[in-house]
C-alpha cells in the first residue's frame, strides 16, 4: 500500500508520502524503504506510487532529457506517457507558480484542487479520517517530534517535506501527515 499527499499551501508546496515497499503483498524490512519524491530541479518534483524501478528509470529519462528546466505541457506530457508506459501514477509538482498535477493509468486527472493523491484508496481514506479527526483538537497546529524535516534551502520556492516512517504506515503516516500540512 502507498500513499502520496501533495498540497498547496499559499505559496509553497508539501509532499509526504510512506517509503515502505512491499513484494509479494508482504512488506519489506524497514531499511528496504525507498523515498518516493524526487526533487528533480528547482521548479519540479515528481513522486510515483506503483514500481520504484519503474519510477526511477522515467525520473532518470526527464531529468536527462530535461536538465535545468521543461515548460508545464513537456513535463506533463512525458510522466504521462510514462504512465501509461509503465503503469505507475505520478503527481507532478510545479514550484512557480505552485500547481500539482496528478496523472492516473497514463492521463492527467483534471481539477483545481489544492491538494491531490496518489496510491492506495483505503489508506488516502484512512489519512482523510484521521485528518478530520484531529482538525477540531486542542493541540492543532502544534510540530509532533515524531517527524523529521529535510532542511529548507534559502529562497526556495517549494518546500518538500519527506517522511520516512519506521512502523505500519497507515496508522503512524496518517498521524503526522495532518502536522505537516499545518506548518
Amino acid at each position: 500500500m502507498t500513499l502520496v499527499v501533495a498540497r498547496i499551501h499559499r505559496d509553497r508546496i508539501a509532499i509526504a508520502s510512506d517509503t515502505r515497499i512491499s513484494k509479494g503483498g508482504v512488506s519489506l524490512p524497514v531499511d528496504q524503504g525507498v523515498v518516493k519524491s524526487c526533487i528533480i530541479n528547482c521548479s519540479i518534483c515528481v513522486a510515483f506510487s506503483n514500481s520504484p524501478e519503474l519510477a526511477e528509470r522515467d525520473i532518470l529519462a526527464f531529468a536527462g532529457k530535461f536538465r535545468t528546466s521543461a515548460r508545464f505541457g513537456e513535463a506533463v506530457e512525458f510522466f504521462e506517457q510514462s504512465s501509461k508506459n509503465s503503469g505507475n501514477d505520478y503527481i507532478v509538482a510545479f514550484a512557480s507558480p505552485p500547481r500539482l498535477v496528478k496523472i492516473v493509468d497514463g492521463k492527467r486527472v483534471a481539477s483545481a484542487a489544492k491538494t491531490v493523491w496518489i496510491g492506495d484508496r483505503d489508506a488516502h481514506d484512512a489519512f482523510r479520517k484521521y485528518e478530520g479527526d484531529r482538525r477540531a483538537r486542542a493541540e492543532r497546529g502544534r510540530a509532533i517530534n515524531a517527524v523529521l524535516f529535510a532542511d529548507e534551502m534559502e529562497g526556495s520556492p517549494a518546500m518538500i517535506y519527506i517522511l520516512r516512517c519506521g512502523t505500519w504506515w497507515p496508522t503512524e503516516l496518517s498521524r503526522a501527515l495532518p502536522t505537516l500540512f499545518r506548518l
